[in-house]
C-alpha cells in the first residue's frame, strides 16, 4: 500500500482514496464484508433484509421495463465512482451502453442515468449525506424507496 494516498482528516479518522480502498480490497481487507467509500471512510453496510431485497429485486424489473432496449444497463448494488473519496454501492443504476463498456472502471456519476437507493434502516443517511454526494458528483437523477413508509 502507498502510504502517500492516505491523508489524515480529523481527529483519529484518515480519509482513503478509491485506489487505495482498491488495494485493500485486493489484499482481503473486506472479504465477507459489505462495504463503500463515503467521503473518504469505509462504511460496513447493514445488511439486507426481505423488504429490502424484494423492494430492489420490484425496482430492478420495473426499470427494466422502462430501459428495455440494449442501449441501457442496470446495475443491482454495483459500485459507482463518484470521484477520489467516493464508491458508494446504490442498489441501482442506469447506465447507457453493455457492461462491457465498463470493463476498465466502474461506472460514474457522469454516466449514471439514474440512481436509486432503497432505505429501511438508512433513511436519513440516504436522503442527506448520499444525496449530497451524488449531486456534487453530478447525478443527474437520484431516488430514495422508502421501504417503511412503502
Amino acid at each position: 500500500m502507498n502510504i502517500a494516498t492516505l491523508e489524515p482528516s480529523t481527529g483519529r479518522h484518515w480519509r482513503w482514496r478509491r485506489d487505495t480502498f482498491h488495494r485493500l480490497g485486493e489484499l482481503g481487507l473486506f472479504t465477507d464484508r459489505s462495504v463503500e467509500l463515503i467521503g473518504g471512510e469505509i462504511l460496513e453496510m447493514s445488511p439486507k433484509n426481505p423488504p429490502h431485497r424484494v423492494a430492489t429485486g420490484r425496482g430492478r424489473r420495473a426499470l427494466a421495463v422502462i430501459f428495455r432496449e440494449d442501449g441501457f444497463t442496470i446495475w443491482d448494488q454495483e459500485p459507482l465512482a463518484l470521484g477520489e473519496w467516493d464508491e458508494p454501492e446504490p442498489d441501482l443504476v442506469v447506465t447507457p451502453g453493455q457492461p462491457n463498456d465498463y470493463l476498465a472502471d466502474h461506472p460514474t456519476a457522469a454516466q449514471a442515468l439514474l440512481v436509486v437507493e432503497v432505505a429501511d434502516s438508512t433513511l436519513g443517511f440516504d436522503l442527506g449525506d448520499k444525496a449530497d454526494r451524488y449531486a456534487a458528483a453530478g447525478v443527474r437523477d437520484y431516488w430514495v424507496a422508502d421501504v417503511s413508509a412503502r
